[in-house]
C-alpha cells in the first residue's frame, strides 16, 4: 500500500476513534464466514441499505457477495507514466482493457474477505489463482467523475481535429463548458 494510503487510512481511523471516543482494534477475520455476514449487516444498516442497494438487499445479490469472499486472486494496481499518457488513454478508452504495463505495479494477494481499493481510472488487473475467482468491482461515481468523464471523450476529439486539450480539472469553466458541447453533441447523435 502506498504511503498516501496509509495516511488517509490513519486519518480516517483517528476520526472514527474521535467519533466514538474509544480505540478501534483492527484484527484478521477474512476466513471466518462469519464476518461476511456481520459485514453485510453492517452495510445494510447505513445509506445504502435505506436506498436499497446494499448487497443484502437482494439474495441474490448477498450470495454473490459470499461467493466472491471465499474465492482468491492477485489484484495488481499500477499508475500512469505521467500525464500526457494518462490524458491520452482516458480520451481515447474503447473499452476497459488495458493493452499495455502500467508504470510501478504493484501486487495484492488476495484472501478470502479481501478487498482493494483503485482510484478512479487506475490501471489495474486481475490475475487469478487455481480456482474459480469471481471478482466485483463497485464504481462510485459523482457529479466531478462524470463531468471529467465527459471531458476525456470531448478532449479524444479535439485532439483528433490537431489540437492538444487541456485535461479536466485545469479550470473549472472550461470543464463546464466542454461537458455542455459533449451533452449537445451527444443528444444530436442520438436524435439522428
Amino acid at each position: 500500500m502506498r504511503s498516501h494510503h496509509r495516511r488517509e487510512l490513519r486519518r480516517l481511523r483517528r476520526g472514527l476513534e474521535r467519533l466514538t471516543g474509544a480505540s478501534l482494534i483492527t484484527r484478521e477475520v477474512s476466513t471466518d464466514p462469519a464476518s461476511y455476514e456481520r459485514f453485510l449487516a453492517l452495510e445494510r444498516a447505513g445509506w445504502k441499505g435505506r436506498a436499497g442497494t446494499a448487497f443484502a438487499s437482494d439474495p441474490r445479490h448477498a450470495a454473490f457477495f459470499r461467493t466472491i469472499c471465499e474465492r482468491f486472486k492477485d489484484m495488481n494496481l499500477g499508475e500512469f507514466p505521467d500525464g500526457t499518457t494518462r490524458q491520452l488513454v482516458l480520451e481515447n478508452s474503447r473499452h476497459r482493457n488495458i493493452e499495455w504495463e502500467p508504470h510501478r505495479p504493484q501486487t495484492f494477494a488476495l484472501g478470502p474477505g479481501d478487498g482493494v481499493y483503485v482510484p478512479v481510472h487506475a490501471p489495474h488487473w486481475v490475475k487469478n489463482g487455481e480456482t474459480v475467482s469471481v471478482s466485483l468491482s463497485i464504481t462510485f461515481q459523482t457529479p466531478v467523475s462524470r463531468r471529467a468523464a465527459r471531458v476525456h471523450s470531448l478532449n479524444g476529439r479535439i485532439r483528433r481535429l490537431g489540437i492538444a486539450p487541456r485535461p479536466p480539472g485545469y479550470h473549472f469553466g472550461t470543464d463546464r463548458a466542454k461537458e455542455s458541447v459533449h451533452r449537445s453533441l451527444s443528444r444530436l447523435k442520438s436524435s439522428a
